[in-house]
């Protein structure tokens, strides 16, 4: 279960003088995004609940005179299952866009994502917002059935003032921030896929750190209710709370560093360490597990201490883990091992290098990437394997 422990509410007040709210973001910076979602959805008459992390991570680029900061990076959805330590890698989305200071996003029709945009956003006429001051702004929320569905709606903004709250690098004032918005939309000559209908509200408290040029922290109330052509119905009632944070990722040349240490730890023999874009990857062959288990042999959990020695002199690493299969077997099986195998190597990470739960994650993939023919045991034996990757960002 998700805790939030680390922010409490000490005092509020409205004794700030007025302020000029604006995005910072510089190239070279990555904000990243992590929003936590306590889901109930109904499904016709079905209801169920889920938890889900939504972590977005965005590379800071060039800026364009007109459009803004160049942003480009990746949405991940994962999500929580009762007794797993770790996250499943539910979806993942990749996106370009420029977002000027103002908070307004300029979207390449190519891509779906982000699906919220130009909230939270700021008026460019106002130089100075007194607490209690109010204004508006377009946002828009994006709807993938048959087609892209743009939905556009004003959003109320009020400026509260200071709140001091308790951080993990102690006290500290943010601006409190408070948005919301309704979702009317009717669309009479949808498709299958389609929405034919949305409406919904959504309230939102911004807690914007000033120095940083970004939000902290934020929570969120979100209530819709989407019908379709095909006579599904869906009423969605979420509660999120979002962290944001921006950082510089590690240069490629401190990441081969990381690469060749392990590789050396490790030995050619017990893994193979490459490093590329994405991140260092340790792959691991099969010897980790015996055959049709997904139980890590205690003989061989010494390679994945290597692994964890060099986790604790990271700070805040980000680690997938990803378990694949030989073609052997029914392939519904391949994909539970894979899973059952990358999820037991995960929760392994975890524990001993003290990680927190929502930087590791762990997806199956069975039989479907294989790095070598399965027509021979040489090749079997290679594609039966977990791969660990310490991702750049």
């Amino acid at each position: 279960m998700i805790r939030f422990v680390f922010l409490l509410l000490l005092s509020v007040g409205l004794f700030a003088e007025g302020v000029r709210f604006r995005w910072q973001m510089e190239e070279g910076e990555v904000l990243e995004l992590r929003k936590y979602s306590y889901q109930r959805i109904k499904w016709n008459d079905v209801t169920f609940d889920r938890e889900a992390l939504h972590r977005v991570l965005l590379a800071a680029g060039a800026k364009d005179e007109n459009l803004g900061t160049w942003m480009e990076g990746e949405f991940h959805t994962l999500l929580s299952y009762p007794g797993n330590k770790t996250y499943r890698s539910e979806e993942s989305f990749y996106s370009k866009f420029h977002m000027n200071e103002l908070g307004e996003f300029t979207v390449p029709e190519e891509y779906l994502m982000p699906n919220i945009r130009h909230i939270p956003a700021f008026p460019a006429d106002l130089e100075s917002i007194e607490p209690g001051q109010q204004w508006y702004h377009e946002g828009e929320e994006i709807i993938q059935g048959a087609h892209k569905i743009s939905v556009r709606f004003p959003v109320r903004y009020v400026y509260r003032g200071m709140e001091k709250l308790r951080t993990p690098e102690g006290e500290k004032y943010f601006h409190r921030i408070h948005s919301s918005y309704e979702i009317s939309y009717e669309n009479l000559v949808a498709r299958d896929k389609d929405p034919t209908a949305m409406l919904g509200y959504v309230t939102t408290v911004w807690y914007w750190d000033q120095a940083q040029g970004i939000p902290y922290f934020a929570t969120e109330d979100y209530n819709l209710v989407i019908s379709y052509a095909s006579g599904e119905v869906r009423d969605f009632k979420i509660r999120n709370r979002s962290t944001y944070r921006k950082y510089r990722e590690r240069s490629r040349e401190e990441q081969k560093v990381v690469a060749v240490r392990l590789q050396e730890e490790l030995g050619a023999r017990s893994a193979a360490v490459t490093e590329d874009e994405r991140g260092v990857k340790i792959s691991l062959d099969g010897i980790l597990f015996d055959h049709n288990s997904s139980k890590i042999r205690a003989d061989v959990k010494k390679i994945l201490d290597i692994v964890v020695a060099e986790l604790k002199t990271m700070e805040r690493p980000q680690i997938i883990v990803e378990g694949h299969t030989d073609s052997t077997g029914n392939k519904d099986y391949n994909q539970k091992l894979s899973e059952e195998r990358a999820l037991r190597v995960s929760e392994y990470l975890q524990e001993y290098a003290g990680l927190s739960p929502d930087t590791v994650t762990f997806r199956g993939y069975g039989a479907d990437k294989p790095v070598a023919e399965n027509s021979t045991a040489e090749g079997k034996a290679r594609n039966r394997r977990v791969e660990i990757w310490i991702l750049r960002r």
